[in-house]
Protein backbone atom coordinates (compact mmCIF):
# COMPACT_ATOMS: atom_id res chain seq x y z
CA UNK A 1 0.00 0.00 0.00
CA UNK A 2 2.85 2.39 0.78
CA UNK A 3 4.30 1.99 -2.73
CA UNK A 4 0.95 2.97 -4.27
CA UNK A 5 0.74 6.02 -2.02
CA UNK A 6 4.30 7.02 -2.93
CA UNK A 7 3.54 6.68 -6.63
CA UNK A 8 0.40 8.78 -6.26
CA UNK A 9 2.32 11.46 -4.33
CA UNK A 10 5.03 11.52 -7.02
CA UNK A 11 2.37 12.02 -9.73
CA UNK A 12 0.89 14.94 -7.79
CA UNK A 13 4.32 16.52 -7.38
CA UNK A 14 5.00 16.12 -11.10
CA UNK A 15 1.73 17.76 -12.07
CA UNK A 16 2.21 20.66 -9.66
CA UNK A 17 5.76 21.40 -10.78
CA UNK A 18 4.72 21.16 -14.44
CA UNK A 19 1.88 23.59 -13.77
CA UNK A 20 4.16 26.07 -12.00
CA UNK A 21 6.68 25.77 -14.85
CA UNK A 22 4.02 26.62 -17.42
CA UNK A 23 2.46 29.45 -15.41
CA UNK A 24 5.63 31.11 -14.12
CA UNK A 25 5.61 33.69 -16.93
CA UNK A 26 2.06 34.69 -16.04
CA UNK A 27 2.60 35.06 -12.30
CA UNK A 28 3.20 38.60 -11.06
CA UNK A 29 6.90 38.94 -10.23
CA UNK A 30 6.08 40.59 -6.88
CA UNK A 31 3.95 37.63 -5.87
CA UNK A 32 6.51 35.19 -7.16
CA UNK A 33 9.29 36.78 -5.13
CA UNK A 34 7.19 37.08 -1.97
CA UNK A 35 6.63 33.33 -1.98
CA UNK A 36 9.55 32.65 -4.27
CA UNK A 37 12.05 31.94 -1.53
CA UNK A 38 9.85 29.19 -0.17
CA UNK A 39 9.19 27.90 -3.68
CA UNK A 40 12.89 27.85 -4.52
CA UNK A 41 13.71 26.13 -1.23
CA UNK A 42 11.08 23.45 -1.85
CA UNK A 43 12.32 22.84 -5.37
CA UNK A 44 15.91 22.51 -4.16
CA UNK A 45 14.82 20.10 -1.44
CA UNK A 46 13.03 18.05 -4.08
CA UNK A 47 16.39 17.59 -5.79
CA UNK A 48 18.10 16.21 -2.72
CA UNK A 49 15.32 14.39 -0.89
CA UNK A 50 13.94 12.22 -3.66
CA UNK A 51 15.54 9.38 -5.56
CA UNK A 52 12.96 9.63 -8.35
CA UNK A 53 14.75 11.02 -11.40
CA UNK A 54 11.48 12.10 -13.00
CA UNK A 55 10.62 14.26 -9.98
CA UNK A 56 14.14 15.68 -9.94
CA UNK A 57 13.96 16.62 -13.64
CA UNK A 58 10.60 18.27 -13.13
CA UNK A 59 12.01 20.27 -10.21
CA UNK A 60 15.01 21.34 -12.31
CA UNK A 61 12.77 22.49 -15.16
CA UNK A 62 10.68 24.49 -12.73
CA UNK A 63 13.78 26.03 -11.13
CA UNK A 64 15.08 27.02 -14.55
CA UNK A 65 11.75 28.62 -15.44
CA UNK A 66 11.66 30.62 -12.21
CA UNK A 67 15.31 31.69 -12.12
CA UNK A 68 15.53 32.31 -15.85
CA UNK A 69 12.52 34.57 -15.95
CA UNK A 70 13.23 37.87 -17.61
CA UNK A 71 11.65 40.92 -16.05
CA UNK A 72 10.90 44.04 -18.05
CA UNK A 73 10.71 47.16 -15.91
CA UNK A 74 8.43 49.85 -17.20
CA UNK A 75 9.86 53.31 -16.73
Amino acid sequence: MQAAESAAAARVVLHVTELITVLVDWINITLLMSVGVTLLQLLCEMLSLTADVTVQLSAVECLLAVTGRKVVLLT
